[in-house]
This record gives structure tokens, sequence and C-alpha cells, in this order.
């Protein structure tokens, strides 16, 4: 019987609900199902506080490709989650708001703003940024790695063929590499076309 306990408590942790656990013990026979029922309430539905916490992504976005590649990234995102253009949740299923802490911090009042730091040199870039469809849902200041509570990785876009994106950008991911060298670290990097 003690088996089946554990059993039951690995599959009850991975659906995080005892309804589905018990449906899967029904199909092993009655002695299982005896044995779940008797210790029903010994039985966590729910992960303990250590397994609750998000992993969270720091997004950064250097030079004009890198912010415009982030910008089509972070409407993407906001879709997907049911954010709208100014960070509220409008979304009707909340499955939506389940791991919405890997990419954004929730703010005061319901609003949820990226976990992004957005660098370039031309303040053209930046502005033309700000007056976008999701401009608002930035914060004026730039997040810092040290905020998160439990930081996984780093998501770097930018571009390699001059200027903020291949210099800045390079330099980012070496420092950042250096400083936190067990985590995750994924970029996008865009390479110009030798024919140009």
């Amino acid at each position: 019987m003690k088996g089946y306990s554990t059993l039951l408590n690995t599959y009850t942790r991975c659906y995080q609900n005892v309804n589905k656990a018990e449906a899967i013990f029904e199909k092993m026979g009655e002695l299982a199902l005896f044995d779940f029922k008797l210790n029903i309430n010994a039985i966590p539905t729910r992960f303990d506080d250590s397994s609750k916490k998000m992993r969270e992504i720091l997004h950064i976005q250097g030079g004009q490709c890198g912010n415009q590649i982030g910008a089509k990234f972070w409407e993407v995102i906001c879709d997907e989650h049911g954010i709208d253009h100014t960070g509220q949740y409008v979304g009707d299923a909340p499955l939506k708001l389940e791991r919405i802490d890997v990419c954004f911090n929730e703010a005061s009042g319901g609003k949820y703003v990226p976990r992004t730091v957005l660098m370039d040199l031309e303040p053209g870039t930046m502005d033309s940024l700000r007056s976008g469809p999701y401009g608002q849902i930035f914060r004026p200041d730039n997040f810092e790695a040290e905020n998160s509570d439990c930081l996984q990785g780093f998501q770097v876009c930018h571009s390699l063929g001059g200027g903020t994106g291949s210099g800045m950008g390079t330099l980012l991911i070496s420092k950042i590499r250096e400083e936190y060298p067990d985590r995750m670290m994924m970029t996008f990097s865009v390479f110009p076309s030798p024919k140009c």
C-alpha cells in the first residue's frame, strides 16, 4: 500500500489536482483507490513554497535592431498573457496569469511591467518605442538583475552589424557571463547580409 501512496503523491504534485490523481488511480484497481481515500488528508494538493517560486528571465534589447525586435516580442508576449497596452490584465482565462512572473513584474494597481532593459545611444529609437502601441508598459528606469527573486537567465536581442547593438551588446553579454556564470543566456543576434 505504501507504493500506491508514493505514486499518488507524485501524480497529485504533477497534476496539482486530487480529482485527476483519483481518476488515474481508479484505473489501477480498488486497492489503490482504498489506500488513496485513507491517505487523502495527508496528501498536499499544492507545491510547497520553495517550488512555487517562479523562475525569472531578464530580457535585454540593445541598439535599433534589438529594440525593434524587442518591441514586437513584447507585443506578442502581452497578447499571449492577456495584457493590454497599458499593462493591465484583460484576459479571460486564469491560466494566462499562471506563469506571468517569468517575464513580468506586478506593479501597483495590478499593472504588469516587462522585466527588461532597453538600451540605445540614439534617442530616436527609444522615442519611437515609447510612442509605439505598447510603449506605456515600459518603466522609465531600467530594471536590474539584482532585484529579481529567482533569476534563471538572460535573453538578449541585438545586431552584429555595427553600432550600439554590436559593440555595447557584445560587451554586455561578456559582462553578464562574468557576473552570472551559472545563469542561462539566450542571444538573438541579427547578422548583416554579405550582399549589402
